[in-house]
């Protein structure tokens, strides 16, 4: 894991982290809800050694990505993490006309959105988890999910400012999932709670239109004006 490098992308008006290694062909991998680049560490380290450039960023709104308006949550839609790819290949790859995506749930999300935006810059697609489902203007995803899962699904209860921060950490399902998950990946430094909680909660944001503020923890998930 020591062989994977680390830098900081200036791309899109935010300062993004990616780790990476190898040379070749650029494999771009995008990481799930709520996790980091972290996650695609082992795969990262199998094609550096079969020929490719494995790059794995943290993306907007998670980790060490760092300068998106987290008080806007407009500023975090598929259309924004898009441009942010875009700018990236642009800068660590300018050479390559094409790259391979790798996604995973959000990242599959974003994947699929970053095919239909910019299908000149996508080489193939391997997609995990999330299959591609069209926008339906008609069609509530808050509701949906709501209708599928009930009103403890996180994304129906973080509709309500503050919903996360009243949350009993000692005995509430959702913040043990939060637990959980982010055991689960075995993050090696001491930062990993803090991380995976800002990861989780700006994401969440993003998707169900809420909005961060104070240290992207306190006041949380604020339905968006119409």
């Amino acid at each position: 894991m020591d062989k994977i490098e680390h830098k900081n992308v200036s791309v899109n008006g935010i300062n993004m982290h990616i780790a990476e290694l190898g040379e070749g062909p650029l494999v771009l991998f995008l990481h799930g809800f709520p996790e980091l680049w972290y996650s695609w560490r082992h795969q990262i380290l199998f094609l550096a050694s079969h020929g490719y450039r494995a790059v794995a960023p943290d993306l907007r709104g998670y980790g060490d990505t760092t300068g998106a308006p987290v008080n806007d949550s407009s500023k975090f839609s598929p259309l924004h993490i898009v441009g942010d790819l875009i700018a990236l290949t642009q800068a660590i790859a300018p050479d390559q006309e094409k790259v391979f995506v790798v996604g995973h749930d959000w990242g599959a999300f974003i994947a699929w959105h970053l095919c239909l935006f910019r299908p000149d810059k996508v080489r193939a697609l391997v997609n995990l988890s999330v299959a591609f489902f069209p926008r339906n203007p008609s069609c509530s995803l808050v509701e949906s999910l709501r209708s599928a899962y009930g009103d403890d699904y996180y994304v129906c209860r973080f509709q309500n400012l503050g919903t996360y921060c009243t949350l009993d950490w000692g005995s509430s399902k959702s913040s043990n999932q939060v637990c959980y998950w982010g055991a689960r990946f075995d993050l090696p430094y001491a930062r990993s709670a803090r991380i995976y909680t800002q990861g989780w909660l700006q994401e969440r944001c993003a998707f169900v239109g809420g909005s961060c503020c104070s240290e992207r923890c306190s006041s949380l998930y604020q339905p968006r004006k119409a």
